[in-house]
């Protein structure tokens, strides 16, 4: 089971959803997808976006300079703490890529 977007109210054993999303049975999807009920899968907490470097910046942007945890000793980010904040793996070359896009 997967969780995908209400397009169109639908009854559930806990009553009626109009919006959201909701648990769809793998052998339901196709049905509920075609009578236009449900829409795109929930994208998952851990995948990627599409533009990682943006959700690289805007991590990096979250970051607490007061907290010397979340900051190397020549002042990049911690690619531990960004990938805290973006709920996915970030290399060191992707954080050297987004901040020195920043100080450049």
């Amino acid at each position: 089971m997967s969780k995908y977007q209400v397009l169109s109210p639908i009854k559930t054993p806990g009553g009626i959803v109009t919006g959201g999303y909701i648990e769809v049975a793998d052998k339901e999807v196709e049905e509920l997808t075609r009578a236009g009920v449900i829409g795109e899968q929930e994208p998952s907490a851990t995948t990627p976006p599409p533009d990682r470097a943006a959700a690289i910046l805007a991590a990096i942007a979250q970051l607490s300079t007061a907290d010397a945890t979340l900051w190397l000793t020549d002042g990049r980010p911690n690619a531990g703490a960004i990938a805290a904040i973006t709920g996915w793996s970030v290399s060191a070359a992707e954080r050297d890529a987004a901040w020195s896009s920043l100080i450049s």
